[in-house]
């Protein structure tokens, strides 16, 4: 779940996240017990490989497919020497799929050359790259962009603006003191405080406080708030998915595809690479035959149908839905409450109701009549 969630996020902060499926290094010969397999801790894991630490691929393409010839991981950890001073060492692993080798640097550690050697290398017996990758904004293999590149602008808009803003307030807030008809004798024996008199020869003369209108300090606060209306809407708009209106049958499978959200473009992805990563695990143990299957949730996203229940009754008589089945879909929508049964609705006889009632009413009254039968 962790490892999910990490590459979640970075296929929205990068527009791309990896998974790599890894194994443990071991020198057995022969073959051993389950028993031991399992003390031993021999199986395989999930690694997140930070899209920043992928620093080269290699891609070979064979029909339209591309496979991974080989990648570069760049590796960083801590070491204590001889000394037990931390130094910091740089790692490089190159995974083909043959072989896995890994380049450490000796930079900076006491009694070692500065550059570059082998620290390890031994046999891929995967006989692949296991290097699996979700695509948040899909760019071209092994490459993508941020998808919400656009309210990071807009962040640094809304920074920059904040930063203006409180600025004008600091000077605005500060009232500035205007003095006229005042020579030069006044000025050096003026003093300006609380229980003071201000005295001058000059009966033209005068002393008051001049303060900003405010315009522009109102202008500054409606753009700082039509910036936070843009990011608002930027940020929700990975949630909503597009309406389908088209008709056809390859037109409403065109729609289906294109109505599902960023967020829920994403989630599929890392539903797909979950199942490809445990595929590889298998492959890890020897297993030919993998059949898995995984299911992250309900769906994340925001119908953008302002009558949902409209569209879904429409659905149900193109695809003569069963009224369970319409029933379940409203509530994992959210339309009804998840504790409501078929039972409990019952349209057939509220509708029978409806119709007796009407009839009812339609039904002519005979007037009122006396004994002696006058009106």
């Amino acid at each position: 779940t962790d490892v999910a969630a990490s590459i979640f996020k970075d296929s929205i902060h990068y527009g791309k996240g990896h998974l790599y499926v890894d194994f443990p290094n071991t020198e057995i010969e022969g073959d051993i017990s389950y028993r031991e397999f399992k003390d031993m801790g021999l199986k395989p894991y999930c690694v997140r490989i930070d899209p920043t630490s992928l620093i080269g691929w290699s891609l070979n393409y064979n029909n339209g497919f591309q496979t991974l010839e080989n990648i570069r991981i760049q590796e960083s950890f801590t070491v204590e020497d001889d000394n037990f001073v931390e130094v910091d060492v740089e790692q490089v692993r190159l995974v083909q799929p043959n072989r896995i080798t890994t380049y450490r640097s000796f930079e900076g550690m006491e009694g070692e050359e500065n550059g570059w050697d082998i620290e390890d290398s031994y046999e891929n017996t995967l006989g692949k790259v296991p290097l699996l990758t979700v695509y948040g904004n899909y760019i071209e293999p092994m490459v993508g962009y941020p998808v919400m590149s656009d309210l990071a602008d807009m962040n640094i808009t809304h920074y920059r603006s904040t930063s203006d803003q409180i600025n004008i307030l600091h000077i605005a807030r500060v009232p500035l003191l205007v003095a006229a008809g005042f020579d030069d004798d006044d000025a050096d024996q003026m003093t300006i405080a609380a229980n003071t008199l201000v005295i001058s020869s000059n009966e033209k003369a005068s002393l008051k406080y001049t303060e900003i209108n405010g315009q522009s300090v109102s202008s500054g606060r409606q753009l700082g708030r039509d910036i936070e209306e843009w990011m608002s809407r930027s940020g929700a708009d990975i949630l909503y998915t597009k309406s389908v209106s088209r008709q056809t049958a390859s037109g409403r499978q065109m729609d289906q595809q294109e109505s599902l959200s960023v967020i829920q473009t994403i989630v599929r992805s890392v539903e797909q690479t979950l199942e490809n990563a445990y595929e590889l695990a298998g492959e890890w143990l020897g297993l030919t035959d993998v059949n898995v299957s995984v299911s992250i949730g309900a769906d994340l996203g925001l119908d953008g149908d302002p009558n949902p229940v409209t569209s879904m009754l429409a659905l149900q008589d193109l695809l003569n839905m069963d009224d369970e089945v319409l029933l379940e879909e409203l509530k994992r929508r959210g339309i009804v409450a998840p504790h409501v049964k078929p039972e409990d609705i019952n349209v057939d006889d509220t509708t029978a109701d409806e119709s007796e009632s009407n009839q009812l009413e339609d039904e002519p009254t005979e007037p009122l009549s006396d004994d002696d039968g006058t009106n």
